[in-house]
């Protein structure tokens, strides 16, 4: 069997107008990065984030 594809699902910190928002994204292992969603809340996205990392995948959070 082949060994599960290792994601990175990254949260990225974004400034709009003066509110700051927290983006979930996945990043492929040839660098891409793919926006899933954005949450207004950084624990969300953090939860968020560890529902969808099972297995071999690995959280990172950039501010």
């Amino acid at each position: 069997m082949k060994a599960p594809i290792a994601y990175t699902y990254v949260i990225l910190n974004e400034r709009r107008r003066s509110t700051t928002r927290w983006s979930l994204a996945i990043q492929f292992p040839n660098g891409i990065l793919e926006h899933l969603t954005t949450y207004k809340s950084r624990y969300r996205a953090v939860s968020a984030a560890k529902t969808l990392a099972v297995g071999s995948c690995r959280i990172e959070v950039r501010a």
